[in-house]
């Protein structure tokens, strides 16, 4: 069985584990903003960082593909391929969404700063949930690696 030994799956867990804590503290800041009452500089703060998750998944997104991360975590762990399949179609949809929020933002939200605060505390928690499931299969891959390096 092919374990994180294989192609990138080794340096890709690094990066894109390391990747996933600097998103999830982006996201933290974008939930503590969407928990603040809205004020003059709260719209043109929160596009700000909404901009920048923007780029920033756009970059993750790209470093997962170009690494070949999901083929190598097919091969390490085969009966996950589905799930590889499921993670590798959320980026687009993703990335399609929050432009979608960011969009509704400006320049005033369409349907008032609770309605995209609902919307953007949900898109965090979908986002959240990919991460995990991410990390998920890096774990065991990782965990499988180790086990068959025993071997």
């Amino acid at each position: 069985m092919a374990g994180l030994g294989s192609r990138t799956v080794g340096k890709a867990f690094d990066a894109v584990t390391t990747e996933h804590v600097q998103l999830r503290a982006l996201r933290d800041e974008i939930a503590a903003l969407l928990a603040a009452r809205p004020d003059r500089r709260w719209r043109k703060t929160l596009a700000a960082r909404l901009q920048e998750l923007s780029g920033r998944l756009a970059g993750h997104f790209a470093l997962e593909e170009k690494a070949g991360l999901f083929e190598d975590l097919e091969e390490a762990l085969p009966e996950a391929s589905r799930e590889c399949a499921r993670l590798r179609a959320d980026h687009p949809w993703l990335l399609a969404h929050l432009e979608d929020l960011r969009d509704r933002l400006a320049p005033e939200p369409k349907g008032g700063s609770e309605a995209i605060k609902a919307s953007l505390r949900t898109f965090l928690e979908e986002l959240a949930r990919h991460e995990e499931r991410e990390n998920a299969l890096l774990t065991q891959a990782a965990e499988d690696d180790e086990l068959g390096a025993v071997d």
